[in-house]
């Protein structure tokens, strides 16, 4: 499911993708001197996922801001310790689910979740990643995993 608006000169293209946060890994490296890639798979199913929800649209030319919500699965430790099993327990305090979402501060990192999506969208939305001028990254528990990706630019797209 996509979004897009026209601010002005800009352009807002929201990309909602139903899959779990994905954390860029390390490449590791075995004893032998191999040389390889942790979730590699899932790295790849990430870029094609972010290719069906870009298209029909071209890559961006130009400057790039780029902000992404994680959505984590509120974890089910957290469910069923406050007044009632429709409660749950975060930093200390009572919450109800009633669609409200709450800042995420443990693993995985900020940095390395960005990384991840910026890798993946090079190639697809944006030639070289350089042209990204800014880019935010915030973390969140809610009922339903997911990523949503706000791209925003200036000028056109080229093919």
């Amino acid at each position: 499911m996509e979004d897009i608006h026209k601010l002005g000169e800009s352009m807002m293209r929201l990309l909602t993708l139903d899959s779990e946060p994905l954390a860029c890994q390390r490449p590791r490296v075995s004893k032998n001197g191999g040389v390889w890639k942790p979730k590699q798979k899932e790295h790849d199913a990430l870029k094609k996922e972010i290719a069906e929800a870009w298209e029909p649209f071209r890559m961006i030319e130009g400057g790039v801001c780029v902000t992404v919500d994680m959505f984590f699965q509120t974890p089910k430790a957290f469910k069923g310790r406050g007044e009632s099993s429709d409660t749950y327990f975060l930093l200390g305090e009572f919450y109800t689910p009633s669609g409200e979402i709450y800042p995420k501060y443990t693993r995985p990192d900020v940095d390395n979740l960005l990384k991840s999506y910026l890798d993946a969208m090079t190639g697809i939305v944006w030639k070289d990643d350089g042209c990204v001028w800014g880019a935010s990254c915030r973390k969140w528990y809610r009922e339903k995993h997911g990523v949503e990706i706000r791209v925003e630019w200036r000028g056109g797209c080229h093919g």
